[in-house]
């Protein structure tokens, strides 16, 4: 579950830390009970998906009121509309486009030697940190969305055109199956710079992670311990409502045999792990 770093602040700056889970946090607000909190770290439990999206899926909480949670619980300015702003780029060179990425943050205002900046996690140190030694500013967080963030980067640093928030949803959700952790663990690391990573070790696993988190793609070992690749997607596929979901063979074997029958019965495609990265990326991606 994601760790914040909840501190207490004074007029030099932050004087007093310790980590606190943000499930904790909305606990604490009144925004949930135990047991909803309990269901949705078992969602997310073997997945890189935050627990705030993961509750927006259940429909217990809107990432506008996550937002409003934070800002409130510890004293925040939130931040809005940032697509439909104007920002120097100036300021934009402040903050590379690939650190606004990673933190999932944007800078918003210069003013002397602050430097405001729109965060969906307004708590996270590694990311002020940064961001302060590579500017020499002190930075003054802001709460907002991962959805207002996304748009902002993409329209800000340098993609032509306005980008409407139907246009900027999140990124497609892929479930990996792979029961061999550093293969799992290797490929879910290359995916997840394009793409919202879940991860299985098993097909009991798959289906429960996929009841509730729906993917769109599927990458499935064929040396799954606990049923085939082909009968796990054949029931994803009924679970899910879906005539047709993209799906990946991962085969550590690369036989002839194994690969026509897996592109005969059900998948889509068929690779042969370890794959280079980029390989990777490109066969998922059509």
């Amino acid at each position: 579950m994601l760790d914040f770093v909840c501190s207490m602040q004074c007029t030099d700056g932050w004087i007093m830390s310790s980590r606190k889970k943000f499930g904790e946090i909305l606990l604490e607000a009144g925004v949930l009970d135990q047991k909803t909190l309990d269901q949705a770290l078992a969602v997310q439990r073997g997945t890189r998906i935050r627990i705030g999206k993961i509750l927006e899926e259940m429909r217990v909480i809107s990432e506008r009121e996550i937002a409003a949670v934070l800002a409130r619980q510890f004293g925040f300015r939130t931040v809005r509309s940032l697509i439909d702003r104007h920002f120097s780029r100036e300021l934009l060179e402040m903050v590379p486009y690939e650190v606004a990425q990673k933190y999932q943050l944007f800078p918003v205002r210069l003013k002397a030697r602050e430097l405001f900046v729109a965060m969906v996690n307004p708590l996270d140190m590694e990311a002020l940190d940064t961001i302060s030694f590579q500017t020499g500013k002190r930075i003054t967080p802001c709460v907002t969305t991962p959805s207002e963030i996304q748009q902002a980067i993409e329209r800000h640093y340098g993609y032509k055109g306005p980008v409407s928030a139907e246009k900027v949803s999140s990124r497609t959700r892929l479930l990996l199956v792979e029961p061999a952790d550093a293969l799992r663990n290797e490929m879910s690391s290359t995916l997840s710079r394009l793409y919202e990573v879940a991860e299985a070790r098993d097909a009991q696993e798959a289906l429960q992670i996929s009841r509730h988190l729906k993917p769109k793609i599927l990458l499935v070992s064929t040396m799954l311990s606990k049923g085939t690749a082909s009968d796990l997607l054949n029931h994803l596929r009924k679970e899910l409502s879906l005539n047709y979901l993209p799906a990946i063979a991962l085969s550590t074997s690369g036989s002839i045999q194994e690969e026509v029958g897996c592109l005969e019965s059900c998948f889509s495609d068929y690779l042969t792990v370890p794959v280079h990265p980029q390989r990777l990326l490109a066969r998922v991606s059509h």
